[in-house]
């Protein structure tokens, strides 16, 4: 897997409040497929441990392999248990607090995409970051077994050793990405309904007018019923609210827009109907988890 500068730990890791730590940590991120591989590892706490409050300097999930504690992302606190995976991401402040009575036993996973805008790791990297706003954690006990085939390539590196670690932690994403669009409600009907058939109006109503709408409430001389009869078919049919899909297709189309061609931040702000680029850029910070200008820099 190269040369790279690469830092291992194991039994006997120097704090007395910790049973194990073992961690592969790299200078620079890895490069392993499509993954750029920070740092990978497990720890087993010893009683109330308290990992310091930090700023995150990549994306990383933490996977709960038994015991109980506290997560903190930007001060807020998430309770975890056995099974559960953490999303955090990157330049969020970033705290875990084992339990005393139930100490924690956690795998950890931080990474980059590498290569190409358009690769699979950046877009499902993309994906999960644009859930984290409804949901922080998932449980998905079937994790367990992707990070010890990791753990068992670092261990026993042979020929496509970098390439094996990239295909698992893809499998990793992809995981909890089917894992986050289960629990949103994103199911295929059994049968194609009045309501069902609506729904699909609503979104290509959106899709096909995204430059048009300046609000939600247009919908209603469109398809010719109430906007409140709209939200509550579609709330029911998807799992999550009219506003919130408006939302998601106005990012992803700015990010499609930002990636393919050269309009600026000004004029796409204002096709979307945004009453500033301030405003824009907030929203789709806050979406992303960065901002317009970081995926043009990051292009060019």
């Amino acid at each position: 897997m190269g040369q790279q500068e690469r830092k291992s730990v194991n039994i006997g890791y120097n704090d007395v409040d910790v049973k194990y730590h073992y961690i592969e940590r790299f200078s620079e991120a890895k490069q392993c497929g499509s993954v750029g591989l920070y740092q990978v590892g497990e720890m087993y706490c010893d009683g109330q441990k308290v990992i310091p409050e930090h700023v995150q300097p990549c994306f990383e999930l933490t996977f709960i392999v038994e015991g109980k504690g506290s997560v903190y992302a930007n001060k807020k606190q998430f309770e975890v248990q056995s099974g559960d995976c953490f999303i955090s991401l990157e330049n969020e402040s970033h705290q875990i607090v084992s339990s005393k009575e139930f100490p924690l036993r956690y795998k950890f996973i931080a990474l980059e995409p590498v290569g190409e805008q358009t690769n699979n790791c950046h877009k499902y990297v993309d994906i999960i970051s644009s859930y984290v706003r409804e949901r922080r954690k998932i449980n998905l006990p079937s994790l367990n077994d992707r990070f010890l085939k990791i753990f068992d390539e670092f261990q026993n590196e042979t020929v496509f050793s970098g390439e094996a670690i990239g295909l698992e932690t893809e499998g990793i994403l992809i995981d909890v990405i089917r894992a986050l669009q289960s629990y949103s409600g994103k199911k295929y009907p059994t049968k194609i309904t009045e309501e069902s058939v609506l729904v699909f109006k609503v979104v290509r109503t959106i899709d096909n007018n995204i430059s048009k709408l300046k609000n939600l409430y247009e919908l209603e001389d469109i398809l010719g019923y109430s906007y409140n009869h709209l939200s509550a078919v579609f709330k029911k049919v998807i799992g999550y609210s009219i506003n919130e899909y408006f939302i998601k297709a106005k990012m992803e189309f700015a990010k499609k827009q930002l990636i393919d061609t050269d309009v600026s931040i000004t004029d796409l702000a204002e096709s979307l109907n945004y009453s500033s680029i301030h405003t824009f850029t907030r929203s789709f910070k806050n979406y992303f988890g960065y901002s317009p200008s970081e995926v043009k820099n990051k292009k060019s």
